[in-house]
């Protein structure tokens, strides 16, 4: 069997475990896989409208029907591209007992799977901060070498992003965390008709939330307080490193921190997947969506997929390449259904 051809590693990609990625796993639960270069999308313009009323001896009044707009974006393509020298399947592998207990083909098979896990983990990585920046922002940048930046833009209503200044801000004592998210909350359902379901925060947004709640005695209506046969309940406690925790709900709006980061290529720093000061409204209607446009090789068949695995060898010197391909846009079809919130960095 030959452990490189574009059959297996295919067959080996679609074996491996999918790292854990919250925002994709919680919001963008649906695949679009566009087969040309181009990803094409809706954005749904709903509006909370009213039937109209007339008298029995009028004509019906003509109502407009549902708008939407298609947008289409050329997405930068993504490569991971590996190098093999041809001495690696003669050294120890991690893991393995000093002075060596694998054969060379058993080291091929197993960096094989290595190196496969590990493209597909940053592509699941890139994924994710598209993801934060669409339902963040509104908004994708997206940016790499021989491509122009360019800003994807899902139309998303300007009122649904606030930054807040002065005393307005969490780390502020006359600020009024709970207050601020049930504006925007009820801006979102103004807008949209969208019900905020998850208020996600950044570990320092949730720092400053629970320090403002504990001063404003916010905090007793969270132990206290019942609606119906919805309960009202947080864990105020300061956090432990877990990438995403659940703190509680309010009300029938689940609140949770997320604290997970990233290595951004283009200047080598550690940044963070939910920006410092970051607080994110998310309604159950977002309809995120992963799209895919089609990749751009012939040993794929120019199909639309997620990734496309291959390798081949080079003679002179001996080497091998191993590559994944893909061209990724993450897309909410309904922006209006995401607000967020600046609480910390607005600056005086």
């Amino acid at each position: 069997m030959d452990l490189f051809s574009t059959h297996y590693l295919a067959g080996v990609v679609k074996e491996l475990r999918t790292p854990p990625s919250f925002l994709l796993d919680t919001v963008f639960t649906s695949v679009l896989e566009d087969p040309s270069e181009e990803i094409h999308f809706d954005i749904d313009e709903k509006k909370p409208r009213l039937t109209p009323f007339v008298s029995p001896l009028v004509a019906g009044k003509v109502v407009e029907d549902r708008g939407f707009k298609t947008a289409t974006f050329k997405p930068a393509y993504a490569k991971d591209k590996r190098r093999w020298n041809p001495n690696r399947p003669l050294k120890r592998v991690m893991g393995e007992t000093i002075g060596g207990a694998m054969s060379p083909d058993q080291r091929i098979q197993f960096l094989v799977g290595q190196t496969l896990e590990d493209q597909l983990d940053m592509l699941t990585r890139r994924e994710e901060v598209m993801a934060s920046e669409a339902l963040r922002l509104g908004q994708v940048t997206v940016a790499g070498e021989g491509f122009a930046t360019s800003v994807v833009s899902f139309g998303r209503h300007n009122n649904l992003r606030s930054v807040k200044t002065g005393t307005a801000r969490w780390s502020q004592s006359g600020a009024d965390p709970l207050g601020q998210i049930e504006a925007m909350a009820t801006e979102m359902q103004s807008i949209s008709g969208a019900v905020v379901s998850k208020v996600v925060m950044a570990p320092d947004a949730f720092t400053a939330f629970r320090t403002r709640l504990k001063a404003n005695d916010d905090w007793k209506l969270l132990v206290d307080y019942r609606r119906a046969s919805v309960g009202s309940q947080m864990d105020l406690a300061p956090g432990n490193g877990e990438k995403m925790r659940f703190i509680g709900v309010l009300g029938s709006v689940e609140y949770c921190v997320y604290n997970d980061v990233y290595i951004d290529p283009v200047d080598g720093q550690t940044k963070s997947l939910m920006p410092s000061g970051e607080v994110l409204l998310l309604s159950n209607d977002v309809e995120g969506t992963r799209c895919y446009a089609a990749i751009q090789d012939e040993k794929a068949g120019y199909t639309a997929t997620r990734y496309f695995p291959k390798s081949w060898w080079e003679e002179d010197p001996a080497v091998r390449w191993m590559l994944l391909q893909s061209a990724p846009l993450m897309v909410p079809f309904r922006p209006n259904a995401t607000a967020s919130l600046e609480v910390l960095n607005g600056g005086t």
